[in-house]
């Protein structure tokens, strides 16, 4: 939970939730290896017709380079949750 100010340091009466800390993939566009900001329980690597290429476990990075410059859609796992990203590897 995170405390809310308003613009003049006073504190509001209502504390709300800080959003989950995102699985995206960085950075993208990429040339080559992509990093995740935490370790990932698993990441499922789709190319853009659908086909899994490969799922990777305990992952905080995921290298791309033996790939042909494309787009692909990453399923990331921490374990509670999944998140579906598009990632474009570059020359």
């Amino acid at each position: 939970p995170c405390i809310e100010f308003d613009g003049a340091g006073n504190i509001l009466d209502h504390v709300h939730e800080l959003p989950a800390q995102s699985l995206a993939p960085f950075p993208n566009p990429s040339n080559g290896i992509v990093h995740f900001a935490q370790p990932v329980r698993e990441v499922s690597i789709f190319n853009m017709y659908g086909v899994l290429l490969e799922t990777i476990q305990n992952a905080s990075a995921v290298d791309l380079s033996k790939y042909a410059p494309s787009a692909f859609v990453f399923i990331v796992a921490d374990g509670e949750r999944y998140e579906v990203h598009k990632v474009m590897k570059t020359e």
